[in-house]
């Protein structure tokens, strides 16, 4: 009798402990697997933000290479309109030059002053003409075509007064000019003109 109740002891204890084992092996399974299951989504967020980092890169890349190749293009653009406006520039300043010494020599005779005008006026025109026949113009340099434009219409208005003011052969009469404001355009526009140039990196074009 005794044997069998230290048999059915001996049982009990057993199965307890094998119900604790189990119960242990269990939580050490759910354990693992939950370990594992956090390192995936760990691993899984990881992967996803190195994916992001590396689309973002890419954007960022594309961007500046997209910047840098419209920034080629615009100081090629721009070079390409200085090679046909300085010619037209120069041509244009070298006949004001020779004008200009032309009036300071003294002429006192009317029709040789009115001769003068009218070519003085003719170097105006032809350069607006010139300058207009730039089909192309980058934007940055916009502004300051816009400027020579402004400063070539009212240069061409005041010696239209000037020519005027000889053709009507009253000489007492004061002629009154702004010629101040009217080279302040031009000076406005080379200013603008040389600003655009330094921003470009192209100072050794500037004349």
């Amino acid at each position: 009798m005794n044997n069998k109740k230290k048999d059915m002891l001996i049982s009990i204890i057993l199965i307890s402990v094998m119900a604790v084992l189990l119960g242990i092996n269990i939580y050490i399974v759910q354990g693992v697997r939950a370990v594992v299951w956090n390192r995936e989504e760990y691993h899984s967020r990881l992967k996803a933000q190195q994916l992001e980092k590396s689309a973002l890169r890419k954007i960022i890349k594309d961007r500046l290479d997209g910047n840098k190749y419209q920034r080629q293009k615009t100081v090629s653009e721009i070079i390409e309109f200085d090679e046909k406006y300085i010619p037209i520039r120069d041509d244009f300043l070298g006949k004001v030059e020779s004008l200009s010494a032309k009036f300071e020599s003294g002429v006192v005779n009317i029709e040789g002053l009115k001769q003068l005008t009218a070519e003085r006026i003719d170097a105006s025109e032809i350069f607006k003409q010139e300058l207009s026949s730039i089909n192309m113009v980058p934007g940055p340099i916009e502004d300051f075509y816009g400027s020579l434009s402004e400063f070539l219409e009212k240069d061409i208005e005041k010696w239209n007064l000037i020519l005027t003011y000889y053709s009507r052969g009253d000489l007492q009469e004061e002629l009154d000019l702004d010629k101040k404001n009217v080279n302040d355009l031009y000076h406005k526009a080379e200013d603008e003109r040389a600003r655009i140039y330094t921003a470009y990196e192209l100072e050794s074009l500037l004349k």
